[in-house]
C-alpha cells in the first residue's frame, strides 16, 4: 500500500493473481507498466469476482458479497 496526500494505491497479491486498486489512475497505469516490464501480465478489466467474493460498484462505493 502507498499513501500520498489524498492518493491511495494498493497491490493485492494471491498466488499468481493480483489486483491493483486506488484513486490515482496515472499511478495505477505506471505501476501496471512497470510490472508488465518484468512479468507477462494480462489486464482483465474491471473486477467482478476475486477469491469467491463478488465485487459490485455504484455511485456510493464498492461492495463485496460472499455467497455460501
Amino acid at each position: 500500500m502507498k499513501f500520498s496526500n489524498s492518493k491511495i494505491i494498493a497491490l493485492l497479491v494471491y498466488v499468481d493473481d493480483f489486483i491493483l486498486i486506488g484513486n490515482d489512475i496515472s499511478k495505477i497505469n505506471n505501476i501496471t507498466y512497470l510490472i508488465g516490464q518484468a512479468l507477462k501480465i494480462k489486464k482483465l478489466g474491471d473486477l467482478a469476482y476475486f477469491l469467491g467474493f463478488e465485487v459490485a460498484r455504484n455511485n456510493k462505493g464498492i461492495y463485496l458479497n460472499k455467497r455460501n
